[in-house]
């Protein structure tokens, strides 16, 4: 072994080891780096919202879910994935508080109008089965991670039969 060799290093058991050893990896070793500026906050977190039925009426919707058959749809309502930083609650009412900077037209008109209602137990449960599944808690998330569990988390759902949105 020479000196610019290391030795192999375990291989990641799960999807969010796999992305904690990419980020790690992507600084190189350097005196001037503090090792801080290596680790992210695992503060962000995926959820998913249950949307109105009469989102099943915007194109983009249809768009993203080709494979989806209308007709046998598990679920009247449309679920729309994201990820945030804040408490999903809060991260709910800015989607749907006009004048907010980060509010969204999708929010504003065909979200549920209660939190309880979108974001409610089958929702929890979908989030914990996928947890479980892949090992991950989506509460806890870095940025990157939230970024890779935010799509898979909805791929996840459309091939359980929903028809999913997510940016």
């Amino acid at each position: 072994m020479n000196c610019n060799s290391h030795p192999a290093a375990p291989q990641p058991t799960s999807v969010s080891q796999a992305l904690a050893v990419a980020s790690q990896s992507a600084v190189p070793d350097n005196p001037d780096v503090p090792s801080s500026a290596v680790v992210e906050e695992r503060d962000c977190k995926v959820y998913a919202i249950h949307m109105n039925p009469s989102a099943w009426g915007i194109p983009a919707l249809r768009n993203a879910n080709p494979r989806f058959d209308f007709d046998r749809r598990l679920t009247t309502e449309p679920l729309y994935v994201g990820e945030t930083r804040k408490s999903i609650e809060e991260r709910y009412r800015v989607h749907r508080t006009e004048g907010r900077r980060a509010s969204t037209k999708w929010g504003r008109r065909h979200f549920k109008d209660s939190f309880r209602e979108a974001y409610d137990r089958s929702i929890r449960k979908l989030r914990k089965e996928y947890g479980k599944t892949y090992q991950v808690d989506l509460d806890a998330l870095t940025r990157s991670e939230a970024r890779y569990h935010e799509k898979h988390f909805a791929l996840w759902l459309r091939q359980r039969g929903y028809a999913v949105y997510f940016a």
